[in-house]
C-alpha cells in the first residue's frame, strides 16, 4: 500500500468480500477445532517458522499447532491447569538459539509474561514478574518482538511500555520502562528501522508514540480520532497501517515522519458496531484482509488503478504495477 502527501478520507481501495458459503462452494473452506475452555476465544495466530506448522493462542492459554500442508491438527501444545487464570491479551513469537519461543502476555496481577518453547516435546514454559506502578493494574495488554535477538516489548493495562531483555543461557529476562507516556490501555505494539531502531506504542488514549531505541526518546506522537486497536507496517517507506475504533472506516494509513491531522488514507467497510481491539487482520505488501462481524473476510487491494474495463459479467482492472484483477460486475 502506499502513501501520498495529501490526505484523503474514503474506501479509495478496491474491496472483494469473501463469505464462508463461498469459500465452501470453491473448495477452500476447512474447518479444525482445537482445544477452547468454557467462554475461550482465540487472541492469536501465527504463521509458521520453519517448521511448516501453524500456532494458535486463546484467551485461557490453550496453545495448539497445526500442520499447514495437510491442515490437520498436530498437537497441543500447552494446556493451562487453571483456564480461567491465564487471561492472555497478546502473544509474539520470538526465534531463540533453542528454537522459537511464544511470548504470552496475561491481564493478571503477577506472573504477568510467560515465554513457551514451541519447539520440544516437552514444551518449557518461564514466567516473569512486570514492574508494578503503584495504585494501577499490572496486566500486560500488548507485546511484539523487537528486531534486536533476544529482546521482547510489553504494553500494560497501567498505561506503561517495558523493553525486555532475555538471558541466552538462564531464560532469566529483565525489563526496562521506556519513558512513553500514554494515559489509557497500551493496545499495540511494532517495531521498525528506518534511520535508526524504533519501537510504535498505541493506545485507546488515540495516541500513537513513534520511540527511538538509540537515543531513548519518543521523536513524534500522531493523534488519532479513535482508538487504535492494531498497527501494522506498510510496504511503502514510513508508513503504517492502523486498525481503529469506528464502523465505517475503520483502516488508517499513516506516514510517521509528519504529523498531518488526518491520515494519508482511511477505508473500509459499513459495520453497525466496531470490531473491538482482539481483532486483526493482516497485510501483505499491497493487500489487507480481516474479518468482519458478519463471518465474512474483506480483501483490499491498494495499487494503483489505472485503467478500468466493463466485460459483460465482470469489470476488469489493470493496476500501475502491470496486474489485472477480475470482479463480479454489481450492475451485470
Amino acid at each position: 500500500m502506499t502513501g501520498a502527501a495529501d490526505s484523503t478520507t474514503g474506501p479509495l481501495l478496491a474491496r472483494r468480500q469473501v463469505s464462508p458459503q463461498e469459500s465452501s462452494r470453491n473448495g477452500l473452506a476447512q474447518i479444525i477445532s482445537l482445544q477452547k475452555d468454557r467462554r475461550d476465544k482465540p487472541r492469536r495466530i501465527f504463521k509458521p517458522v520453519n517448521n511448516g506448522l501453524l500456532t494458535s493462542i486463546s484467551l485461557h492459554g490453550f496453545v495448539d499447532s497445526v500442520e499447514t500442508s495437510s491442515r490437520r491438527r498436530r498437537r497441543t501444545i500447552l494446556i493451562p491447569s487453571t483456564p480461567s487464570g491465564e487471561l492472555i491479551d497478546d502473544a509474539c513469537m520470538v526465534s531463540l538459539p533453542s528454537g522459537p519461543h511464544a511470548i504470552l502476555g496475561h491481564a493478571r496481577e503477577r506472573q504477568q509474561i510467560s515465554l513457551l518453547r514451541l519447539s520440544a516435546s516437552d514444551s518449557q514454559i518461564h514466567h516473569y514478574d512486570k514492574p508494578k506502578s503503584a495504585g494501577m493494574r499490572s496486566g500486560v495488554s500488548a507485546v511484539c518482538a523487537m528486531m534486536t535477538p533476544l529482546m521482547f516489548a510489553s504494553g500494560g493495562h497501567d498505561h506503561n511500555v517495558h523493553l525486555w531483555q532475555i538471558k541466552e543461557n538462564s531464560l532469566a529476562a529483565s525489563a526496562t520502562r521506556l519513558d512513553i507516556k500514554h494515559t489509557s490501555v497500551v493496545q499495540s505494539l511494532v517495531p521498525i528501522h528506518d534511520t535508526s531502531h524504533k519501537l510504535i506504542s498505541a493506545g485507546a488514549d488515540c495516541n500513537v508514540h513513534l520511540y527511538d531505541l538509540s537515543s531513548e526518546r519518543v521523536v513524534r506522537t500522531m493523534k488519532t480520532s479513535n482508538s487504535v486497536y492494531q498497527m501494522h507496517v506498510a510496504a511503502s517507506p514510513y508508513t503504517v497501517l492502523l486498525e481503529v475504533a469506528h464502523r465505517e472506516l475503520q483502516f488508517e494509513l499513516r506516514d510517521y515522519r509528519v504529523v498531518p491531522r488526518n491520515a494519508v488514507q482511511r477505508f473500509g467497510y459499513h459495520d453497525p458496531k466496531v470490531n473491538g481491539r482482539f481483532a486483526r487482520g493482516d497485510l501483505r505488501e499491497n493487500h489487507f484482509v480481516c474479518g468482519d462481524n458478519d463471518g465474512r473476510m474483506d480483501i483490499f487491494d491498494g495499487q494503483k488503478v489505472v485503467q478500468v474495463l466493463f466485460d459483460e459479467s465482470t469489470f476488469i482492472a489493470a493496476s500501475e504495477h502491470n496486474q489485472l484483477a477480475f470482479f463480479a460486475n454489481p450492475i451485470a
